[in-house]
């Protein structure tokens, strides 16, 4: 330590200046290298982490909020299912419909589909063909069926114009009902 302190001294002003501001140079180097570096990357690592989490937590809310949708829904159709417990028929409903709505002539076949159980629920279902509808008279048996009292939903609907009269419609409409197993 004496070896250097008399090299310091030896030394001219000048010298010493550009010594000590290059000893500074370094040690602030230093300081940044083992110090703030560090520091800022972790910073930059929190923040990412901070983005990351936050979004996170939106689709959570997200997904919340459909859940309880969904669940509501559901609560819906229960309440549904309930009313009609047995005591619905399908195939009477649809004939009811079509007289109530002017399309039983136009009926040209309603058949009975085999009922399939899926997750505690049987689906019955009854394809019914008709022939020379009118548009309103579609409308009217599709907003009728819809305003069932039970859960009825129509699961396939295909129209096509008739050749000879391209106002009338043949129709093919393929609907069901549910009700709870057990």
């Amino acid at each position: 330590m004496d070896a250097l302190r008399q090299r310091w001294n030896q030394l001219s002003p000048r010298e010493r200046w550009l010594v000590g501001a290059g000893m500074a140079v370094l040690a602030l180097g230093l300081l940044f290298a083992l110090v703030l570096d560090p520091l800022l990357d972790e910073a930059a690592a929190l923040d990412r982490q901070h983005h990351k989490k936050r979004r996170n937590y939106e689709e959570l809310v997200q997904i919340a909020v459909q859940h309880q949708e969904l669940r509501d829904r559901l609560a819906s159709i229960e309440q549904r299912l309930a009313r009609s417990s047995g005591s619905f028929s399908l195939l009477a409903f649809l004939e009811e419909t079509a007289v109530a709505t002017g399309v039983r002539d136009q009926i040209v076949g309603m058949q009975p589909q085999p009922a399939t159980e899926v997750s505690g629920y049987q689906e019955n279902a009854v394809e019914m063909r008709l022939d020379g509808l009118q548009l309103p008279q579609l409308l009217a048996l599709v907003g009728a069926i819809d305003g069932a009292p039970a859960l009825v939903e129509i699961k396939r609907l295909q129209v096509v114009p008739r050749y000879d009269s391209p106002h009338l419609l043949q129709v093919t409409i393929r609907i069901s009902s549910y009700e709870k197993v057990g």
